[in-house]
């Protein structure tokens, strides 16, 4: 969502975290909060800035407002 100040923060560090060899492989989709409804309510979403984790089709991590790379790369490493 263009006005979340933590979305745009967070996208900054995805797109670093996806350019480390250790993430390459790691498939990652960004929903825009203020349309995605019905995704919002599959994935129990109801702050803008939540990321979720999943590894073989199951969730596995999950935070909200996470703004710091190093406990992002510990999320995506979930997912490994």
């Amino acid at each position: 969502t263009d006005w979340c100040t933590t979305c745009s923060r967070q996208k900054v560090i995805l797109a670093a975290l996806l350019e480390e060899p250790r993430f390459r492989d790691l498939t990652v989709f960004i929903a825009d909060f203020d349309r995605e409804l019905d995704l919002r309510r599959r994935l129990r979403v109801v702050t803008q800035g939540t990321l979720v984790v999943f590894k073989d089709g199951k969730e596995v991590a999950r935070s909200t407002g996470q703004t710091e790379k190093e406990a992002i790369a510990e999320l995506f490493a979930r997912a490994q």
